[in-house]
């Protein structure tokens, strides 16, 4: 059975505020769960927490809704996002 290399970090957040990431270190992918999803009215995802997110650099972002995103995937959502 190959190892795994985890480390865990808290971000808080507006829908949970003791949410994690997880890092998989050799393959670098973050797990973020549903960090930067709103617990707000309008819907709108945390600007807050996903540049957050983009400055861990990994090559792929795992959340909760959807599927996973590439790197350059979530820096044109948080362009797009952030106008």
């Amino acid at each position: 059975m190959k190892k795994v290399t985890l480390e865990l970090s808290f971000i808080g957040g507006q829908h949970a505020d003791d949410s994690i990431l997880i890092k998989e270190l050799d393959l670098n992918v973050l797990f973020v769960g549903d960090c930067f999803y709103p617990k707000s009215p309008d819907g709108s995802p945390s600007l807050d927490i996903l540049k957050l997110l983009h400055k861990e650099s990994v090559k792929v972002y795992i959340h909760g809704h959807g599927a996973p995103a590439k790197h350059e995937e979530l820096e044109a959502f948080i362009m797009q996002i952030g106008k």
